[in-house]
């Protein structure tokens, strides 16, 4: 967000889920980006998410929760 245009401004940002069947934090940055970009304010770039992994040396794009529930770190 472009700051020095509006140095005193606060802008608070909350997110409410009501149902999580994984992805919850890839879909909150996205509907930030998109609320903050409805709402007009000013950015230098707009950012989105996604989640990815190898399960079985195959891709996967938007992990559901059971694999994420799952995930080792090494």
């Amino acid at each position: 967000m472009q700051t020095q245009l509006s140095p005193r401004s606060q802008i608070d940002i909350s997110v409410l889920v009501l149902e999580q069947d994984g992805g919850v934090l890839q879909t909150a940055i996205n509907a930030v980006t998109l609320a903050l970009v409805d709402a007009g304010i000013p950015m230098n770039d707009y950012i989105c998410a996604t989640s990815a992994g190898l399960v079985d040396n195959n891709a996967i794009l938007g992990l559901p929760l059971e694999l994420l529930s799952n995930i080792r770190f090494e």
